[in-house]
């Protein structure tokens, strides 16, 4: 709306006339569109875009087509990755830590779904998860969030549809911007420790 000079209401209109899962319908990338472009072509045009994509990952990775369920639980997995991460080669790590988590029944407790919507961009604290009592509170509700929480990239999705073999539950961001990944509480805390020590020195 700022660059192009539309107006944000009507985007927001267009947009969800078109959107199948309320939010994370359009793919996160570059697209080159026209100045002049109203908020109706806009919105087209970048679901015209998002849809060829979308069909083509369909076409190459499922033997028959997934239903509007199987496909909105893809989306939120891929863009929970997303949240966790923007390296590629941990997505399919991350993606087999949900996975474990909801089919062990252990609610995700990911930061990613509390940062969503009046949370955006905020350092996750104990008072805010007792507070806050929506859905994409993963610290206090199980399963996965209603809706995707953020536009996902190809690479995430695949990674939800192809999570890694694994027995982690656990992960935390170190310094380098990298993952430690862990299968047990006990593993997890001594990656906690190592970075307390890291920071303190």
């Amino acid at each position: 709306a700022r660059d192009m000079k539309l107006d944000k209401d009507k985007l927001r209109i267009e947009y969800n006339k078109k959107a199948k899962l309320k939010e994370g319908d359009i793919f996160a990338g570059k697209y080159s569109v026209a100045r002049k472009a109203n908020e109706k072509a806009l919105m087209d045009y970048l679901f015209m875009v998002s849809n060829q994509k979308l069909q083509n990952f369909i076409k190459n990775n499922f033997k028959t087509p997934p239903t509007q369920d199987e496909l909105k639980k893809l989306f939120i997995i891929a863009s929970i990755i997303q949240k966790e991460t923007n390296r590629v080669n941990e997505m399919p790590i991350i993606s087999s830590v949900i996975y474990n988590r909801l089919n062990k029944g252990m609610k995700l407790q990911m930061d990613a779904t509390l940062n969503y919507k009046h949370h955006s961009h905020t350092i996750v604290t104990p008072q805010m998860i007792k507070d806050d009592n929506s859905r994409y509170n993963t610290y206090k509700y199980a399963g996965l969030p209603p809706t995707p929480i953020a536009t996902v990239t190809l690479d995430a999705l695949y990674a939800a549809l192809h999570p890694m073999d694994s027995d982690y539950l656990f992960f935390m961001l170190q310094r380098d911007g990298t993952h430690a990944f862990a299968t047990t509480y006990e593993e997890h805390l001594a990656n906690i420790n190592k970075f307390k020590e890291k920071k303190a020195n």
